[in-house]
């Protein structure tokens, strides 16, 4: 497939360039690291209660080959973090979009290109919490090693057109313009629909693998298009012909929905409870049980809507 599309790549290559020697990233070694993007204070708030109540944080304290790093803002203020925590302070990005949600996607999806002598990472987003030990982890990051990249698929996504349409409906992007765009260029290189949506909430990744184009291709459609990396992920996976190691919800991350997996399990996004996330499954998923109803409801309500209105302004013309 023709790459000439998804932006200008040399050109994103060269940032990530530029930023890994400015900070001095190739000097932070590790085999296996745990990676949060915190951009804004709320963002940055939420992943340090999160890990401070962590008991996994705590037990990777006495773990000298993982080591855990929060990228954030030069002026962020936060309170301490736990002792096994470094806090990885940057600037603006040259020649990249200058907003908090951007900043967030080029360090998700750069970390495998900025880090080089890190052997294995694993990206989190600000409200998922680390409720395994570190056996666990470790588990999770030999299955990195061995596969290459693991993500998990969005539980109730069915195609990139139902996410295209659940972003407009929650009004998720700022420039609809650029949206609409990406909309076109998804249809134009042929993304299936039956092409698995996924989470983008934790991404585990080999450093030095043949996946490391796919982010550089996902970070190519995220500074061409839009911010949503969901529809740019799948077109990169689409252009490089293979695909990561997808695991059902619930198999290492937890979010609302799906069947636990207590053997894999390491992560999980429990906004409504905070602090009883090991205690309380049943009621966390029944509340999510309740918000998924109520969204799938509004979203068959807007989208009836929509096609009335298109019956409404076209229907008679036809006639």
């Amino acid at each position: 497939m023709d790459i000439a599309h998804f932006g200008d790549l040399e050109m994103v290559s060269r940032i990530l360039e530029s930023t890994r020697e400015r900070y001095g990233f190739g000097d932070i070694s590790a085999r296996h690291g745990i990676f949060f993007a915190a951009f804004g204070q709320n963002y940055l708030d939420e992943v340090i209660e999160n890990l401070a109540a962590s008991p996994g944080v705590k037990e990777l304290e006495e773990n000298p080959e993982c080591r855990l790093f929060v990228i954030t803002s030069e002026g962020a203020v936060h309170s301490a973090c736990p002792p096994s925590v470094q806090t990885i302070r940057v600037g603006s990005i040259s020649d990249w979009p200058d907003s908090e949600r951007l900043s967030n996607r080029f360090y998700k999806w750069g970390l495998p290109l900025l880090f080089p002598n890190i052997g294995a990472s694993i990206y989190l987003d600000a409200d998922i919490v680390v409720v395994a030990g570190a056996a666990k982890l470790v588990g999770l990051f030999e299955a990195t090693e061995r596969e290459g990249f693991i993500v998990n698929r969005h539980p109730r996504r069915r195609s990139w057109k139902e996410e295209y349409s659940r972003i407009l409906f929650r009004a998720r992007q700022a420039d609809t313009a650029k949206l609409r765009k990406h909309f076109d260029h998804l249809e134009q290189i042929g993304v299936p629909l039956d092409m698995p949506v996924c989470q983008n909430k934790m991404l585990a990744r080999k450093h030095g693998s043949t996946f490391d184009r796919l982010s550089l291709l996902t970070l190519g459609q995220i500074h061409r298009f839009s911010e949503r990396d969901q529809l740019g992920f799948m077109a990169a996976r689409h252009a490089f012909g293979s695909e990561p190691s997808i695991k059902e919800e619930g198999v290492y991350l937890y979010k609302d929905c799906g069947r636990i997996d207590e053997r894999t399990l390491c992560f999980a996004s429990i906004p409504f409870k905070r602090g009883t996330y090991r205690k309380s499954w049943n009621v966390e998923r029944a509340i999510g049980a309740i918000f998924r109803l109520y969204d799938r409801l509004s979203y068959e309500a807007f989208r009836l809507f929509r096609l009335g209105r298109i019956h409404e302004r076209y229907g008679s013309r036809s006639r």
